[in-house]
């Protein structure tokens, strides 16, 4: 049922994107937008069920989650509009090893997610049919102030 869900997130029937921005971060904002959508839609869902990570994974991803946010500042992946830089933090791969050999594939889509989040935090009157007609990736990205501690 997740990945249902998570399809329709990600369509661009119900998540507005800027089809010019190619970065990783809209990308990630996309992506992003698709897990919140999903687990308002499936709250009793697990999160780990909703990625598809492991409980370790998950739990790993959670406790190093300001060294992975240091590494992709870092390596200066978010502005980036690389196919390759995207294929290793974006795409489906067992690891992202990038960042650490423990380090879950597509870890810039759970940051994403967690972008998302801190967004909805901030805003908490925008609405969820709001939140996915947003295409400004940058706005949701500038306006959550996401910074892990």
């Amino acid at each position: 049922m997740p990945s249902v869900f998570l399809l329709y997130g990600i369509s661009n029937d119900y998540n507005a994107i800027d089809l010019n921005d190619h970065t990783v971060m809209a990308d990630m904002v996309a992506y992003g937008k698709a897990y919140y959508f999903t687990k308002r839609m499936l709250p009793c869902v697990p999160d780990s069920t909703l990625i598809g990570y492991s409980a370790k994974e998950m739990s790993g991803s959670q406790k190093y989650e300001s060294l992975i946010w240091a590494r992709l500042l870092e390596d200066q992946v978010l502005f980036s509009t690389s196919h390759i830089v995207k294929q290793k933090f974006i795409a489906e791969r067992p690891k992202t090893i990038e960042v650490g050999e423990d380090c879950p594939g597509r870890i810039g889509t759970w940051v994403g997610w967690r972008m998302v989040d801190e967004y909805m935090k901030k805003f908490p009157d925008t609405s969820l049919p709001d939140l996915m007609k947003t295409e400004d990736a940058k706005k949701i990205f500038n306006d959550s102030m996401y910074k892990p501690i």
